[in-house]
């Protein structure tokens, strides 16, 4: 493979990454911290590049402010702007409404996003993030993407055939998606959010309100508000381990 940002051996055994779960409680952030770290490390360099950051589903919305953190973090010693944030909901069984959709919404907002980063979960063939890189380019809209973890199996080559132009940048690797290379995907109660690859809208839907339409017909509202309650406390949490990440992150990248 020819990917950037491939860290070498010798490097992984110097990375000072003692303090990047401290103060995390989630066992999945925790879990992810080391491949989080490196993914903002292959991008530390460029994080005065982006002015957007678009997150193509509900499982990389969480990489997505981990890295919105550090970029901010990195951008206020310069001086600059927080980079914007939009999240889009996709898939690799997307409708064709959604997809319009999301054209529309890219379409009616690129000349306010400059330079984007797209980012996602994971990448395995990369047929999921294709239909949202020939979107990109069809609006020529600068971007580049990122991913959380990578198949080793996966050839770059297919990613440019695919249409990619910008750069390619990663975090860790998986043999497969079984084998642990998706670990963020359909944890609802993290994200917050989820995916409906049929509704005719760009953005991901609230879990919090899936619950309540799904209860409410067999439940009293005092439980129903009581199982919601329950799955804010648990995304307060993830939101305040990702911050912690992010400002451990921040002190290693000094």
């Amino acid at each position: 493979m020819n990917f950037e940002g491939i860290p070498s051996t010798e490097t992984k055994k110097k990375l000072p990454v003692v303090n990047l779960g401290e103060g995390i409680e989630t066992g999945v952030i925790k879990e992810l911290a080391f491949d989080m770290f490196k993914l903002a490390r292959n991008l530390k360099e460029r994080a005065l590049v982006y002015d957007t950051i678009i997150s193509d589903d509900a499982s990389g919305r969480l990489v997505s402010l981990f890295l919105k953190k550090v970029f901010d973090g990195l951008r206020k010693k310069q001086n600059q702007p927080p980079v914007k944030i939009n999240f889009i909901s996709s898939g690799r069984s997307i409708s064709k409404d959604k997809l319009n959709a999301i054209n529309n919404f890219l379409d009616k907002n690129k000349n306010k996003f400059g330079r984007v980063l797209l980012v996602t979960e994971y990448i395995e063939t990369g047929q999921s993030i294709s239909e949202i890189i020939k979107i990109l380019n069809s609006l020529q809209i600068d971007f580049d993407l990122a991913t959380l973890t990578v198949s080793r199996q996966i050839d770059e080559g297919l990613l440019r055939k695919g249409g990619l132009k910008g750069g390619f940048f990663f975090g860790g690797e998986s043999r497969s998606y079984l084998s642990g290379g998706v670990k963020l995907h359909g944890r609802y109660g993290l994200s917050g959010v989820i995916k409906n690859t049929e509704s005719d809208s760009p953005f991901p839907e609230s879990f919090k309100d899936e619950i309540g339409s799904n209860m409410r017909d067999s439940l009293p509202n005092s439980l129903v508000e009581e199982e919601k309650s329950g799955v804010q406390r648990i995304i307060n949490r993830v939101r305040k381990d990702i911050s912690n990440l992010a400002e451990h992150t921040l002190e290693l990248l000094k």
